[in-house]
């Protein structure tokens, strides 16, 4: 589940990041890419069984996204404006894309076990989304039991624990943006 908490737009200027994003070559996610960033996780293999056994092997194209990651892809000036707007402390940060035709998997987000202990031992981790595209139809988040549809640009949602399940898809025409966006709650 995922609680809406406001609108960042009057703060952000979230078609400045977009635009830039365009420019430049993104890190490609989906079929067999989740585990070149998590390689040795338990957590993710064992997800990418479950997947398998679903159907997503390397071979189903339908599974694809893109992430972009401060400092490799945009400024890290972006995650601290967004921080100050939510009141946290940074932990982790990335702008995921889903192209129009693809999903997201059901999956929860999984840091390696050795960074999930030390973030946990600092208080419990907030997960925040920010939708940072204009709206556009066919372009759906689900949290938990919680289906996100037609977010205004900049609407904001915290969800109910770091780890929740999630996917997506966009059988749209324009390409789903999300700022997300892990951290301590000050």
């Amino acid at each position: 589940m995922a609680t809406y908490i406001g609108n960042s737009n009057k703060t952000m200027k979230w078609e400045d990041l977009i635009n830039h994003l365009k420019l430049i070559p993104p890190r490609l996610r989906g079929n067999d890419q989740e585990d070149d960033i998590h390689l040795g996780n338990p957590k993710v293999e064992k997800l990418i069984k479950i997947w398998e056994n679903a159907g997503y092997d390397k071979n189903n194209a339908a599974a694809k996204w893109i992430d972009y990651l401060p400092y490799e892809h945009f400024s890290n000036v972006w995650v601290e404006n967004f921080s100050k707007w939510i009141n946290c402390e940074p932990a982790g940060c990335w702008v995921s894309a889903v192209p129009p035709g693809y999903i997201v998997p059901w999956h929860p987000d999984y840091k390696m076990p050795n960074q999930e202990k030390e973030w946990l031992s600092k208080g419990p981790i907030v997960h925040y989304t920010c939708y940072i595209c204009e709206p556009s139809f066919g372009q759906v988040s689900i949290i938990e039991n919680h289906a996100i549809y037609d977010p205004k640009q900049g609407d904001v949602y915290r969800w109910d624990d770091w780890q929740n399940w999630h996917g997506g898809l966009n059988m749209g025409l324009e390409t789903k943006y999300m700022f997300n966006f892990f951290g301590w709650q000050k």
